[in-house]
């Protein structure tokens, strides 16, 4: 005899003439639908981890910021992780706090943010 693996773990049970019993069935239907519950999520968060690989060009890359950008920003800001961010064109840094990093548009020593020119 063949050992069922699902069954000895979640209890299906199957009478001497091989016809499952309405428990059974009832946990096999309620084992499919979860697997294809985490099929489905996974699907989904992938495609979503996925997006964020598609921002490029070397415009977009960290640390890549024009001098003369540099020569504009507050020197106690780090340049170092500044980026031209494509959503409103403005340059922008990571600040690592205690806590947490966050993302601060970079500014000058008089507190103006530093964008990008805009084409018409």
């Amino acid at each position: 005899m063949k050992a069922n693996i699902p069954a000895l773990i979640f209890g299906l049970t199957s009478r001497s003439d091989g016809i499952q019993t309405m428990e059974g069935r009832f946990m096999r239907a309620i084992i499919e639908k979860r697997a294809v519950m985490i099929a489905t999520t996974l699907s989904l968060t992938a495609g979503c981890a996925m997006q964020s690989a598609e921002t490029g060009g070397t415009a977009n890359q960290i640390g890549n910021i024009p001098a003369n950008v540099v020569a504009l920003a507050d020197p106690n800001q780090d340049i170092s992780t500044a980026r031209l961010l494509p959503d409103d064109g403005c340059f922008w840094y990571e600040h690592r706090g205690p806590v947490e990093t966050t993302l601060v548009p970079l500014r000058s020593p008089e507190g103006n943010p530093i964008c990008a020119a805009r084409e018409a």
